[in-house]
């Protein structure tokens, strides 16, 4: 992974639901096609799932696609942690993290891509209309999501309303401030753009919609309180 390319797309999973492998293959043949024209590679990130992750992708996935990588490791850190982990390994231009299920589509990405090679921006952001998407959201998960999008919105003075859709582009500059985060969960997102802002980095958005079949996971009150908590760690660290 340590070879220099244009592009690292990289693939944080957890505990993936039943047929994930099958999804994530059919998704490589329209990456394919829309990267033709570039170097590039998949780093699949395995956040120590309790399923049979590892022997899938080292059995499945590995042996027919030469482009994509494989790390894992034994215990459960959080989505900020395996991409903070993926970010680690790779050696890239740039670098699109998102769900490995692609929630945008394949053609999110390339704009993305598109974005961060004019060389005029370091971050770019997916960005959704929030009252598009809340009826699709279980109960808790709306109730979190709708009030990180009002407050997260105020603390950066309406600069970023949506700082949890989970595709992101980036590039050297952004990478390393992305690798002083600290917060491994849902909330990292947060931490990783008020770093950006403060650093003054240069930052666009890319307007996006979920595909009609994704579902989001739901949670329970235990994660609201324990994402609560690092959100107030995220705030109570700002300078």
């Amino acid at each position: 992974m340590g070879t220099n390319r244009n592009l690292t797309i990289i693939l944080p999973v957890y505990n993936p639901h039943e047929g994930w492998d099958k999804e994530l293959l059919h998704s490589f043949p329209r990456l394919k096609d829309r990267f033709s024209d570039i170097d590039y590679c998949i780093t699949i990130v395995n956040d120590g799932s309790t399923t049979n992750v590892e022997n899938t992708i080292k059995n499945l996935i590995l042996p027919y696609h030469k482009n994509v990588y494989y790390s894992g490791y034994r215990k459960n850190m959080g989505k900020g942690f395996a991409i903070r982990h993926g970010l680690e390994l790779s050696s890239s231009d740039y670098y699109i993290y998102c769900d490995f299920d692609f929630p945008f589509g394949i053609d999110a990405l390339r704009e993305i891509y598109e974005i961060l090679a004019a060389g005029k921006t370091n971050l770019v952001m997916a960005s959704r209309n929030f009252f598009s998407i809340y009826k699709k959201l279980p109960f808790w998960r709306c109730l979190l999501s709708l009030s990180l999008f009002i407050i997260n919105s105020i603390i950066t003075r309406f600069r970023v309303k949506d700082t949890q859709a989970g595709l992101k582009g980036l590039d050297n500059k952004a990478r390393d401030v992305f690798l002083t985060t600290k917060t491994n969960s849902f909330v990292f997102d947060i931490e990783f753009i008020l770093k950006c802002l403060k650093a003054d980095l240069k930052y666009s958005f890319v307007k996006v919609v979920p595909n009609h079949n994704i579902k989001f996971t739901n949670f329970g009150l235990k994660v609201i309180k324990r994402e609560l908590i690092n959100y107030s760690k995220i705030m109570l660290g700002r300078k």
